[in-house]
């Protein structure tokens, strides 16, 4: 009767360990990881030109409404948003005071 019970509590414990290990690594893959947005603030270092293109939103900026229009502005330049079939695109179309 205990060596079924200390069978069946194995089992359990076997049964068990598979499936907490995949719940941890499928937290560990759907991590954000703002490396990019890095690596684009340190391209973003000189006053970019208006017209220029970006993949990925500037860092350390915030949304305002000019002319009825939401622009992204970071460090004195505004962005607008582009939708387009891969993603959002940001486009410089001027700067602040």
């Amino acid at each position: 009767m205990k060596t079924k019970a200390l069978l069946t509590a194995i089992a359990t414990i076997a049964l068990l360990m598979p499936s907490t290990a995949m719940a941890s690594n499928h937290k560990i893959r759907h991590e954000v990881k703002p490396k990019h947005r890095i690596e684009h603030r340190m391209h973003v270092a000189h006053r970019p030109a208006i017209g220029t293109r970006f993949s990925h939103r500037p860092v350390n900026g915030k949304f305002i409404i000019v002319n009825r229009e939401r622009l992204w502005t970071a460090d004195g330049v505004l962005y607008r948003m582009i939708a387009t079939r891969t993603g959002t695109t940001f486009v410089v179309i001027g700067y602040l005071r």
